[in-house]
């Protein structure tokens, strides 16, 4: 099975990922910065996309992923909603997973008001923006495969679905 790819590059990358308006929430990994955003023109069009390794931008149902192995290559791209294509992927399940937040609470709270987002700072590195309302995990779906010679069932993807309560709740995005 092949996943379903295509690439763009540096000037590209930004003008696709507007093309997705469901999209609600962004993390950009960089060689210089970690990013989390509410997906607004002003915040995504602040991204150095010069120096960006991965771009994950998402909503509840899907998941544009930007992707490259280093700097001045092109991203790869991959789309979630290929996977939901069972007759083009039947040997493709997700299972969803729970990953609490690394979030220090002494250290945290500032606001950025009306924007939808708080900004928190993690224990072991810098600060990051999670949504208004204090989630204290993420939502992932993972995706598995069966292995060809043992016939086990590996992870190989995940998406990022939501940011979420204690409880599981889903924060509004």
């Amino acid at each position: 099975m092949k996943k379903k790819e295509n690439s763009k590059q540096e000037s590209e990358l930004l003008a696709y990922i507007g093309g997705f308006p469901e999209l609600t929430w962004f993390i950009a990994m960089g060689a210089v910065e970690f990013v989390s955003r509410p997906v607004l023109g002003a915040f995504l069009n602040k991204i150095d996309v010069k120096n960006l390794m991965e771009l994950r931008v998402f909503g509840e149902d899907r998941e544009i992923k930007a992707v490259r192995g280093a700097l001045g290559e092109e991203f790869q791209i991959r789309d979630s909603a290929d996977y939901d294509d069972t007759a083009a992927y039947p040997d493709i399940k997700s299972a969803p997973a729970f990953h609490y937040l690394d979030i220090d609470r002494q250290a945290s709270g500032e606001s950025s008001a009306g924007t939808g987002f708080v900004t928190v700072q993690a224990t072991g590195g810098g600060p990051y923006g999670i949504p208004e309302g204090r989630p204290v995990k993420i939502e992932l779906l993972n995706y598995f495969r069966p292995d060809k010679k043992t016939g086990f069932w590996l992870p190989f993807d995940f998406r990022i679905v939501a940011f979420c309560s204690k409880e599981g709740t889903r924060c509004h995005l």
